[in-house]
């Protein structure tokens, strides 16, 4: 984040008798960048994992429970609290992942949703 931040602002440096065509191309050279450091940290996870399969650690599994129905109980909360996002204006839904029928073509309910979650959209 910090290359790319830094390239931003770069990007808008003027143009120097070294460099006489100013400082726009550095965006690319620090998508290089960050690909590599992404390389690098990614080697380091595959070493740690590695590591860890041959000699794995002593795991303390006395609060492993509790977190867990936690994040059971904030999940069932998030799904009845944005259920009311998904609305078909009354009339029942056949899925998205099939044409409408009859019964949703005639009653002009259509799937097109612009909101870009990944339902397909049917004309």
């Amino acid at each position: 984040a910090v290359v790319s931040t830094q390239s931003t602002g770069m990007q808008k440096w003027p143009k120097t008798r070294v460099y006489s065509y100013g400082f726009a191309r550095v965006d690319m050279l620090s998508g290089y960048v960050n690909g590599l450091l992404l390389c690098v940290v990614a080697f380091f996870v595959f070493t740690e994992a590695l590591e860890r399969l041959f000699d794995p650690p002593e795991v303390s599994t006395d609060r492993l429970f509790v977190v867990s129905v936690a994040g059971l109980l904030v999940n069932l909360v998030g799904i009845f609290a944005f259920s009311h996002a998904h609305s078909h204006g009354g009339v029942q839904c056949t899925g998205h992942n099939s044409p409408p029928s009859e019964k949703s073509n005639t009653s002009g309910h259509g799937h097109s949703h612009d909101s870009g979650h990944g339902h397909r959209t049917w004309t």
